[in-house]
């Protein structure tokens, strides 16, 4: 017997662009925290693959990288004086991870960019 077919039922657009963003703490430089979305929005992962089919995976990865940490989180690595080469792999390969390899991440308003907070204690 065919399996009926079920709409898919996406939360309201309107009610997740007013909710908080809530952050993951990403990586530190002389105690500036950087973060990424905990629920990046599967809008992003499309977008990438957008731009990996029409300009390539190396544009992709940069465009997701500032989509994820924010421009200025991006700066902070590019000019980092002694930012280790794993490091910098460890930082994209989480990042690419997460959002466009989590099963698990939920609905939340598309947020441009990363954040920045002093480390506490």
């Amino acid at each position: 017997m065919a399996k009926q077919w079920e709409m898919i039922r996406l939360p309201s657009a309107k009610e997740a662009a007013e909710r908080p963003v809530e952050m993951l703490d990403l990586f530190e430089i002389d105690d500036d925290v950087y973060q990424m979305p905990k629920n990046p929005s599967a809008g992003v992962a499309l977008e990438y693959l957008d731009i990996a089919t029409d300009q390539g995976p190396e544009k992709a990865t940069k465009w997701l990288m500032e989509e994820a940490i924010g421009e200025e989180g991006y700066r902070a690595l590019r000019e980092h004086p002694e930012l280790p080469v794993d490091d910098l792999e460890r930082i994209i390969d989480a990042v690419k991870d997460h959002y466009l390899g989590s099963k698990n991440a939920g609905p939340t308003r598309r947020s441009r960019g990363g954040r920045k907070k002093k480390r506490s204690g």
